[in-house]
C-alpha cells in the first residue's frame, strides 16, 4: 500500500507534511453526521420533528421544543461552546481533550441567542446534540465510535479489490421501484 503526503504542515517553519501528519478537520464531520442523521429517519428510527431528550440536552431551555431539524438548520437558539474561556484554555494547553458533555454543558451554561425556531445562528453544538442523539439510538448505545459504525455499514461500501471504502450505491439502486436510468430517458 502507497504512503505520502505533500505541501507544509507548518507553513512558519516549513516544516514538511508526513503521512503521520494530525491537523484538524474543522467542520467536515458535520456531513457526515447529517447523512447518518438522515438515513435515521428516512429508516424511521427518529424523526425531523423529534424535540432533544432528557440525556441530550436537559439543561437548554426549550429543549422540549427543539427539534432535530432545528439541530440541522441551526434555528435552536442553542449557543456556541466555543469561547473566550475555551479558546484561553486551548491555547494554554493544546493537548486538552473537550469531551462532549463538557461541551454541552458549556454551552448550555449560556443564555440561548433567541428561542427555538425564532431565528438562525450557526452554532458547533447543534452538531454535537446530533451525535449525542444518533448515538442513544438503540443499535448504538454505548458504543464510542456510532456515527463511524453508521458510515461503514449504510453509506460506505468496502471494496472486495481494495478494501476501502468505494461509493455507495444511489438511493436509485437500492430502491426496487425506482425506474433505471435507461428507462427514465426512453
Amino acid at each position: 500500500m502507497w504512503s505520502g503526503a505533500a505541501g507544509v504542515a507548518d507553513v512558519e517553519t516549513d516544516e514538511a507534511m508526513r503521512p503521520d501528519s494530525k491537523f484538524g478537520i474543522g467542520s467536515i464531520p458535520k456531513a457526515f453526521v447529517s447523512v447518518v442523521v438522515l438515513l435515521l429517519v428516512e429508516e424511521g428510527v427518529r424523526s425531523l420533528d423529534d424535540t432533544l431528550s432528557e440525556e441530550t440536552a436537559a439543561k437548554f431551555p426549550g429543549s422540549d421544543r427543539i427539534t432535530v431539524r432545528m439541530l440541522l438548520n441551526h434555528t435552536n437558539g442553542i449557543p456556541e461552546w466555543v469561547s473566550q474561556t475555551t479558546v484561553e484554555v486551548t491555547a494554554v494547553d493544546p493537548s486538552t481533550i473537550w469531551n462532549i458533555e463538557t461541551v454541552r454543558d458549556l454551552a448550555a451554561a449560556q443564555a440561548p441567542y433567541f428561542p427555538p425556531g425564532e431565528g438562525w445562528a450557526y452554532s458547533n453544538t447543534d452538531y454535537t446534540l446530533l451525535g449525542m442523539i444518533i448515538e442513544l439510538v438503540p443499535i448504538f448505545e454505548g458504543t464510542v465510535s456510532a456515527i463511524t459504525k453508521m458510515f461503514l455499514e449504510r453509506i460506505c461500501r468496502t471494496s472486495a479489490r481494495t478494501g476501502r471504502c468505494a461509493a455507495a450505491p444511489s438511493l436509485e439502486s437500492r430502491s426496487e421501484s425506482a425506474p433505471s436510468r435507461s428507462s427514465a430517458q426512453a
